[in-house]
């Protein structure tokens, strides 16, 4: 599921990160998954790979109003969702839930670098990548497409979309050791 990291190594209010492990494990007990020790890492801005979609396995949108969604596979897990947290589903799909403030508001933080110790600094997007090693993008891309470097796809609402992990270039490539630490840059996807 990626990795995580101990609530004592974040720069947040403790306080606050434990409430949003509870409810983490809240959700999770509604949709009957074992319970999680630590936040995991997550990487900024992507739908599929944040903290709270590693966390629930699923993916997690912003939503009208300044509120996140998670989006479940059945109206089963939804409703057991929605009853744990106390929130509602979205009007236009009852499968996807509102998560409850202190979830979005982490949500919301982690998307601005403000919990830098969770952000998962081996994944990032291909343009990322491309930067970080003073390559153009179409150079990666071309990488890809003759599956010269492995990366996680995804479909986003139509957009297709392409994670790296560090590690797989790391591997495939001898990288200055310059390179090879995360720029204080946001690694948005």
């Amino acid at each position: 599921m990626g990795s995580v990291t101990k609530l004592s190594r974040t720069r947040a209010p403790r306080s606050e990160l434990i409430e949003v492990l509870r409810l983490i494990n809240v959700g999770r007990k509604a949709l009957r998954m074992a319970p999680l020790r630590e936040i995991p890492k997550g990487v900024m801005d992507h739908e599929h790979e944040c903290s709270l979609a590693r966390a629930f396995e699923r993916v997690v949108y912003p939503n009208a109003g300044g509120v996140e969604k998670v989006v479940l596979d059945t109206g089963k897990e939804a409703r057991a969702l929605m009853a744990a947290f106390n929130t509602d589903v979205e009007e236009d799909d009852p499968r996807n839930v509102i998560l409850p403030f202190p979830l979005t508001r982490f949500s919301r933080r982690f998307d601005k670098g403000g919990y830098p110790d969770l952000i998962d600094h081996d994944t990032m997007s291909t343009k990322v990548a491309a930067e970080r090693l003073g390559i153009s993008l179409a150079t990666v891309e071309e990488l890809v497409e003759a599956e010269l470097i492995s990366v996680i796809r995804y479909d986003c609402d139509g957009v297709p979309d392409s994670l790296i992990r560090w590690s797989t270039l790391k591997s495939a490539f001898t990288i200055p050791e310059s390179l090879d630490k995360p720029s204080s840059k946001r690694r948005a996807a």
